[in-house]
């Protein structure tokens, strides 16, 4: 997880280094994956108050969705159902795309 902060992914290359986009690169280079809030804000790079300071618009705009709940906490991951995060998806695969283009 720790390999995200080290190199810039094609979403931060364009959007930047804020702490949304980290957390929004984070759950899209990892979208099979569910996190505890501290466990997303350490894998994102973020302190945890940041990241309950976005927590309430990650969820507004549909960005993430409850996945299960282990002892006292509850678990997260990228919403794949949401047009925002497919539309996000799809350009970072079109920016790979233009870097690495397919050879026909």
């Amino acid at each position: 997880m720790l390999e995200v902060e080290k190199r810039k992914t094609p979403i931060r290359k364009v959007f930047g280094d804020s702490p949304k986009v980290k957390i929004l690169d984070t759950l899209i280079e990892n979208p099979k994956l569910d996190y505890s809030k501290k466990e997303l804000a350490e894998a994102a790079g973020i302190s945890k108050s940041t990241l309950y300071k976005l927590w309430d618009e990650l969820n507004e705009e549909g960005i993430v969705q409850k996945t299960r709940k282990i002892g006292n906490a509850t678990l997260y991951k990228l919403n794949e159902d949401s047009t925002i995060v497919r539309e996000l998806v799809r350009f970072e695969k079109r920016l790979l795309n233009q870097k690495n283009p397919v050879e026909t």
